[in-house]
């Protein structure tokens, strides 16, 4: 929390993942819940398997869920892929509920995922801290916080 004299910014961070990863870890996969469209209510969530792609531009959902929910599609986003083949892919409004219980309101890319049913890109890991940090073990600890509280002002510094 910084205090000034005109201007109060609170930034409250709350740990929305964390995991301990080995040296041999090559992903990073976390258990959260998912919900269709962006105003779910809380019987519509369910747990998923979640991968946190820092390679990706956009979030993911899995075509079981896609196809379970019946979702919408609001349009199709053509996305890039490492050969620089593009693809063009629809596009689904949904709620990630993370493990801290904040709320992420999500445009998220139907993938044909194998494993894990939602993968995290950095349309949300921008939202947050993203934090690799070395363990005693030559491991590494993976923490994602999030905001729980956006309340900003703007501050101008000469």
């Amino acid at each position: 929390m910084r205090n000034s004299t005109n201007n109060e910014t609170l930034i409250d961070y709350s740990l929305a993942a964390s995991a301990e990863l080995s040296v041999e870890t090559v992903a990073i996969m976390t258990r959260h819940e998912v919900a269709p469209g962006w105003n779910a209510d809380n019987s519509e969530f369910e747990a998923c398997v979640c991968l946190w792609d820092t390679g990706a531009t956009y979030c993911g959902i899995s075509d079981r869920f896609a196809d379970k929910w019946k979702l919408e599609n609001l349009g199709n986003t053509d996305t890039r892929i490492g050969n620089d083949e593009v693809l063009t892919k629809p596009s689904y409004a949904v709620t990630l509920r993370l493990a801290d219980g904040t709320e992420h309101k999500i445009v998220a890319l139907r993938e044909h995922l194998t494993g894990v049913d939602f993968t995290i890109g950095l349309s949300l890991i921008k939202e947050g801290r993203f934090v690799l940090s070395p363990t005693t073990n030559h491991g590494s600890l993976f923490t994602f916080e999030t905001l729980k509280t956006k309340h900003f002002n703007e501050h101008k510094y000469l």
